[in-house]
């Protein structure tokens, strides 16, 4: 799972992303890619993963799944080439909003972290070196419930003026919308009438938001998960679906342990209690 780069001196000690762990040199990028180019790893889609799956087969050894949230334009400039270079394939999930606002020159209201252009997407796809999902219309964002910290798919909000959550309806009602916009831009920008799959932002998910997903049209959900394994890292994720079925990728060690799941998420998060109550982070 990636998201933004940056020069090696920018993300070295000292430097303007030091310490910041969702922005990678992209000097560091390419070793991995050139690593992964020279073992014999292949790049696939998510889709493609999903029709291994609901085939009830592996994908062939040795192939990837890498991600890149957010929707960065240095996904573009900097990634995208590099990717092309070494033949494989990335999956892009932008953010809808960032990508309008970059087609619309509003880029530079974002200017550490500028996003990419429907443009430039649609000639990402073109080239057959990425494939587009989607992280949300405008929900990757945060609020503060008292001292603790709320997230738009996540947490209910304390409604104006009192010390009451909004009901279950009233906190859905907006995650609908968010989803539906989604979608609705993905097919009328990008020609995209079905998306593969939906990011969570921040990774955080429910069951009921998985549900919520799922009936909206998006067939895979993704959340991310930590492995350790020897560089490049080994990117783990949950396909969050119905029909939970555990498949672990042929040719792991021990010293990686990264895994595929396909079913509810539960091997890459805690289990959250049933109850709206629940909801509230703790």
């Amino acid at each position: 799972m990636y998201h933004a780069f940056g020069t090696a001196e920018e993300c070295a000690a000292g430097g303007k992303y030091d310490g910041n762990g969702s922005i990678l040199s992209i000097d560091k990028f390419r070793e991995q890619m050139k690593w992964l180019s020279e073992q014999g790893y292949q790049g696939i889609f998510v889709s493609e993963l999903l029709e291994y799956l609901s085939a009830g087969v592996l994908p062939p050894d040795k192939s990837v799944v890498m991600t890149f949230d957010d929707g960065y334009q240095d996904n573009y400039t900097d990634a995208y080439p590099i990717l092309k270079e070494y033949g494989l394939k990335g999956n892009i999930a932008p953010v809808m909003m960032g990508s309008i606002r970059a087609t619309d020159g509003l880029n530079d209201r974002e200017p550490v972290y500028p996003r990419v252009t429907f443009p430039e997407l649609r000639e990402m796809i073109d080239s057959g070196v990425f494939e587009v999902g989607s992280h949300s219309y405008d929900g990757h964002g945060t609020f503060q419930i008292g001292s603790r910290t709320g997230y738009f798919f996540m947490n209910p909000k304390i409604k104006p003026r009192t010390d009451v959550f909004e009901s279950e309806e009233e906190f859905y009602t907006p995650i609908r919308d968010d989803l539906i916009l989604s979608k609705r831009v993905l097919a009328e920008r990008l020609d995209i009438a079905d998306p593969p799959y939906f990011v969570y932002p921040y990774g955080r998910y429910t069951k009921e938001l998985e549900q919520e997903i799922n009936r909206l049209g998006f067939p895979v959900p993704l959340s991310s998960a930590t492995a350790m394994s020897p560089p490049p890292p080994t990117v783990t994720f949950c396909l969050a679906s119905p029909s939970a079925r555990r498949l672990k990728p042929r040719n792991s060690s021990k010293s990686c342990k990264a895994s595929v799941q396909h079913g509810n998420g539960a091997g890459c998060r805690r289990r959250r209690k049933k109850g709206w109550k629940n909801f509230v982070e703790s």
